[in-house]
């Protein structure tokens, strides 16, 4: 029930008890007894909508939205319904072939390195559902450069360079784990075309960065086990 719900349940109850207590001493004990047992049946009803909303908790996956602001703050939003708890945020660097279309476009091609970080960039012991976490990449810029998108020496570097960020914890109401991947872009501001895929180059182009962040999440998953995460 929602906290309205209850309030206005509150009211009504309020409202019953005083007019049940209201009365004069030859009522004042058959008033007390429907009153007791008013408020006696109040137990397992609480308890049902209680129960109620564990069920519907226990039946809902996460949603979570992740993102980088425009101030270079990576942020995780649970928009529900269900707590988060035991968060840990993983990067790894991924630096890619890359040939140019016939557009003349950089084109990101097979994964040549890998540079996971040694350990959790952020950590939170709990995510409650409509809330969020930060993390600033600027304070950790030393793991994680981003260059200039309008140097045009950069250019090459930045398709090049991938960055993932991988989100685990576990769903609070029933333990399960939970993974996201997260692509950023290593241009200062720009969209990850690994996140979108109307960045630019045409259609051949979108695809070939679809193929290879689904490579990308193949990889995390085996390097992280996380084939049962939801």
């Amino acid at each position: 029930m929602p906290a309205w719900g209850w309030l206005l349940l509150a009211v009504v109850l309020g409202g019953v008890a005083a007019w049940l207590l209201g009365g004069g001493s030859d009522t004042n004990g058959n008033r007390r007894r429907v009153l007791a047992a008013l408020l006696s049946s109040m137990v397992p009803i609480s308890l049902w909508f209680g129960q109620q909303t564990k069920l519907q908790q226990w039946a809902s996956r996460p949603e979570v939205e992740i993102k980088v602001d425009k101030d270079g703050n990576l942020v995780i939003n649970n928009r529900g319904p269900v707590d988060l708890k035991n968060i840990e945020v993983f990067f790894t660097a991924y630096t890619l072939n890359t040939v140019k279309d016939t557009g003349g476009h950089w084109v990101s091609g097979e994964i040549q390195g890998v540079s996971p970080a040694n350990r959790s960039i952020l950590s939170a012991e709990y995510l409650q559902a409509y809330d969020l976490i930060t993390l600033n990449l600027h304070s950790v810029e030393s793991l994680i450069p981003f260059y200039d998108p309008f140097d045009p020496a950069n250019t090459q570097k930045i398709v090049a360079e991938q960055y993932c960020f991988r989100i685990a914890g576990r769903v609070a109401t029933s333990n399960a784990p939970f993974v996201r991947y997260y692509f950023a872009s290593a241009a200062r501001g720009s969209p990850s075309p690994l996140e979108d895929f109307g960045f630019g180059g045409g259609f051949q182009t979108s695809m070939k960065f679809l193929e290879v962040r689904r490579k990308i999440i193949d990889h995390q998953r085996q390097l992280f086990h996380d084939e049962e995460a939801s």
